[in-house]
């Protein structure tokens, strides 16, 4: 059982990390509804430049989506051209998917105000 002083301070920290959180997209989010992009577009772009060109399997696990969850940012952000798929040089049954230059110079723009935030 949490006693009320308890409570209140983790009430407080709770309320903390709703408005960092908040505080962290606000930017992001306006430059990629610009695009008429959202969230997990972000998240996808972001993946991708982490993991540099991964499968889509990978992609898949780093983000916890499904494939359906996957698809239509996949679509989006590639009828955009900020990533491209490329078969893999092992087995050409595996798509990698690729930031495109207009994909990390985006990529870049929203994770650096991130970076500054945290700095």
């Amino acid at each position: 059982m949490i006693d009320a002083k308890r409570r209140a301070e983790l009430d407080a920290a709770i309320e903390l990390i709703h408005f960092s959180y908040r505080e962290l997209v606000v930017h992001p989010d306006r430059v990629l509804a610009a695009r008429g992009l959202a969230r997990a577009h972000h998240r996808v772009l972001y993946f991708v430049a982490k993991l540099g060109a991964p499968a889509v399997s990978e992609l898949l696990r780093a983000l916890g989506v499904s494939k359906q969850a996957l698809a239509g940012p996949l679509r989006d952000l590639a009828a955009q051209a900020l990533v491209r798929f490329e078969r893999g040089a092992a087995d050409a049954r595996v798509k990698h998917v690729v930031l495109t230059e207009a994909g990390r110079k985006l990529e870049a723009r929203l994770a650096a105000r991130q970076r500054q935030a945290f700095a």
